[in-house]
């Protein structure tokens, strides 16, 4: 599993926020297009094969997985917006893919489940970084690495 990179939580400024909110939304329309298209698994492989970890290495922008994770939510949560738990991931899992941290995604139910009704979040060495809020009692079933 990829390591979490050490990287300091930095305010950001307002333009670095904005520029931010329009990635993330950029990002969400891209992954809602991909799902129409694409089964999950061939999303997850197709933007891992976009996004090789040698081409991330200098890219203008790098944010500390947690804080990213954080953003995605504030993000997608503007408005009282009700954006599934699935699309929030694939968006961190893409962006943090864009930066060279390869996750996973993870999908799961709650322990003692009566319905099936799934949750999705992001992994990075087993560590649950959102979006929020994360693993919250679901037992993962399946796993969609973005790189080994």
């Amino acid at each position: 599993m990829t390591e979490i990179p050490a990287r300091r939580e930095r305010r950001l400024t307002i333009s670095t926020k904005a520029w931010l909110a329009l990635r993330v939304v950029r990002t969400l329309v891209s992954v809602r297009r991909d799902l129409a298209r694409y089964p999950l698994a061939d999303l997850v492989a197709r933007s891992l094969a976009a996004n090789p970890p040698s081409a991330a290495r200098g890219t203008a922008y790098s944010y500390p997985p947690a804080q990213l994770g954080r953003a995605v939510n504030r993000v997608l949560g503007v408005g009282g917006s009700s954006v599934r738990c699935i699309h929030r991931a694939l968006v961190l899992q893409r962006l943090l893919a864009e930066q060279g941290v390869h996750s996973e995604l993870v999908i799961g139910l709650r322990e003692k489940a009566t319905d099936q009704k799934a949750h999705a979040w992001v992994e990075l060495s087993g560590r649950d970084i959102g979006p929020s809020p994360g693993r919250n009692g679901h037992v993962p079933l399946a796993r969609y690495p973005g790189a080994r």
